[in-house]
């Protein structure tokens, strides 16, 4: 899978934006705020196998480009357009969450039914899930 990537700066922030493909539906956008060192992203339409691939390449990218480093970095997956996570899903967030300090990854705006996922494999013990 091959992921296109458009790169801005401003205020202090930098964004990468995934472009769609023909193999995804949904639009995914990663931040990064040097100012106060989090990690966003934000995803429309449903967390699949193949998007969790292009996301797991996007933040494997943003940890080499070196832009989220520090032991203050925090990570937050803004769900807000998602519908449907995959298992895969559940994966990334274990990769992401073991990259940084316990209490520095976040999971906002999930819909009851990506709530009611996590609650079922139990990993809303592990992650902040709003």
């Amino acid at each position: 899978v091959k992921i296109l990537f458009t790169q801005t700066t401003t205020d202090g922030i930098l964004k990468y934006h995934l472009k769609p493909t023909r193999t995804t539906d949904g639009l995914m956008e990663i931040q990064y705020n040097a100012d106060n060192e989090t990690l966003t992203v934000r995803r429309q339409g449903r967390l699949d196998t193949l998007a969790c691939r292009e996301l797991t390449e996007a933040l494997d990218r943003q940890w080499a480009d070196g832009a989220a480093a520090g032991e203050r970095l925090r990570a937050v997956f803004d769900l807000a357009g998602v519908d449907f996570v995959f298992s895969a899903f559940f994966r990334v967030c274990m990769s992401t969450a073991r990259r940084l300090a316990p209490g520095h990854f976040a999971i906002v705006n999930a819909s009851q039914e990506v709530k009611r996922a996590f609650h079922l494999v139990e990993l809303d013990y592990f992650f902040q899930v709003n």
